[in-house]
């Protein structure tokens, strides 16, 4: 095994701020935003939920990224950073609202604002202006569907999102005609960090202590399986979830592993017959590269949280938070997918369908981590995933539901339902994927398979509806299914 030498590590975190390279120490648990409104005083950035559901602390974060073995490229997000950790920052550049103007003369998104009357009490502003500046910094031919997706996460109060809306398809038409420069929407300054970041050799592993608190960073698996072995560590796949549990719920949590260092945890490999998910990959990055083989998994990823939370969370985060509720896990369970767990002894792999043993209990061990998700893959199959919630971004589901049929004309030959909050656990509906094998994909088989459902599943109520609405929605589901098939196959009904 690799033994990780506590005395080759540093414990300041190095990064470039609005331009400006920084090496300071962090506390281990602090998150980008503390950080920026407490040591840094750069108090533009705002604190509103401190949990990724307004969008007021919104920046931006450039990283570098292995284009090929000689090559790298650069890539900008949107972050909420209330969910980022500090120490996350290692090896990145972080921008802020503080780094757009120049003096007096604003930046082409902040005149945009200005012009369309988009701002009143200010407080959201610069989070707006954080996601438009991610798009176009992302995206070379943002749509109008890009355009919402980047401001989905920015919620406001007072403009009532008309004039928000209309600064940033202002900017999108004059950037697609040109009337907008690159170099006028990206700091000059980005040029330069970009060559530093570049050429930047390999540093000394990442390991923070704080009293009882430590943040680690690894770089290959057997630093992980090394540190895992000689501390109580929960693992940081993301943070989305772990952050708020520390920061507003308290949790006894000490010592953080963060895996998103970890050379090719982050890869998402497509092949013939399979997708490999890399158990660091974004949410975002899944959505991006699956598109075109599994645009239902990229549909499903983009009704989940906003586009800065899709940004940090990764698919593998999701699937080990066990959530009852978790908008990936139905459709994963539906496509039949498979984890590949890492540990002290070495490697196994474990359907997903047989991964959830209870309420928030999954079969991963205390030294153990998920390496890899695999979705083997068919085009002959049919898929669809269906969320009811009560918004579109920015919530969670009351129920969601998931199929997967292989078809001969209307005969369904294989089949795999799958729900969520409908039980303890994501549930594969086992009973009523039986029940439609050898049956024609009608009504009359929804109708039959709605009854078997409901015998199989007995969900409860909560705040997000009595168990009666819950049922119903089961069979909606169930026939929105349906009628997606419908219309994919050019079926009359």
């Amino acid at each position: 095994m690799e033994v990780l030498d506590m005395e080759a590590t540093r414990q300041a975190i190095e990064f470039f701020l609005n331009g400006k390279p920084r090496q300071m120490e962090v506390s281990p648990h602090s998150t980008v935003l503390e950080l920026l409104r407490g040591p840094l005083a750069l108090p533009g950035t705002k604190e509103g939920c401190a949990e990724g559901d307004c969008g007021a602390c919104t920046v931006v974060i450039g990283e570098k990224k292995k284009k090929n073995e000689s090559e790298n490229i650069f890539s900008y997000r949107a972050v909420t950073s209330c969910l980022m950790l500090a120490p996350q920052l290692d090896g990145k550049h972080l921008l802020t609202i503080e780094g757009l103007a120049e003096g007096e003369h604003l930046h082409p998104i902040q005149q945009a604002i200005l012009d369309d009357h988009a701002t009143q009490c200010g407080f959201c502003t610069p989070g707006v202006v954080m996601s438009l500046l991610a798009l176009f910094l992302d995206n070379p031919q943002p749509s109008q569907e890009d355009l919402l997706a980047a401001l989905e996460g920015n919620l406001c109060r007072c403009t009532g999102y008309v004039a928000i809306k209309s600064a940033g398809e202002h900017l999108r038409t004059d950037w697609l005609l040109e009337k907008i420069k690159a170099k006028d929407l990206r700091p000059a300054y980005l040029e330069e960090v970009e060559k530093i970041l570049g050429a930047e050799k390999e540093k000394k592993v990442l390991s923070i202590r704080e009293g009882e608190k430590s943040f680690h960073a690894p770089r290959t698996a057997a630093q992980l399986r090394h540190l895992l072995s000689i501390s109580d560590s929960k693992l940081l796949n993301g943070g989305t979830d772990i952050t708020v549990a520390i920061k507003k719920h308290g949790a006894p949590i000490r010592n953080l592993i963060d895996l998103t260092s970890i050379e090719g945890m982050s890869e998402v490999r497509i092949g013939c017959e399979e997708v490999v998910i890399g158990g660091a990959a974004t949410l975002r990055k899944v959505a991006r590269e699956v598109e075109g083989v599994l645009p239902v998994l990229s549909e499903a990823i983009g009704k989940m949280a906003s586009h800065q939370v899709r940004t940090l969370g990764t698919l593998a985060g999701n699937l080990a938070n066990a959530s009852p509720i978790s908008d990936t896990a139905p459709l994963l369970l539906a496509l039949g997918a498979v984890l590949h767990l890492e540990g002290p002894d070495g490697s196994r792999k474990v359907p997903l369908s047989e991964f959830y043993r209870g309420y928030k209990q999954i079969d991963l061990g205390k030294e153990e981590w998920i390496s890899e998700i695999r979705l083997p893959l068919s085009g002959e199959k049919f898929h669809h995933f269906e969320k009811v919630s009560k918004r579109r971004a920015l919530d969670i589901a009351t129920v969601n539901g998931a199929i997967s049929l292989t078809l001969d004309d209307r005969r369904i030959l294989a089949a795999k339902v799958a729900f969520g909050g409908v039980a303890a656990v994501p549930f594969l509906a086992e009973k009523t994927s039986a029940s439609l094998l050898g049956r024609e994909w009608n009504l009359e088989t929804v109708e039959f398979a709605s009854t078997v459902a409901l015998e199989e599943m007995r969900p409860i109520g909560d705040v997000r509806g009595s168990s009666t609405y819950r049922k119903d929605l089961i069979e909606g589901i169930l026939i929105k299914h349906f009628l997606a098939c419908v219309e994919e196959k050019g079926w009359e009904q």
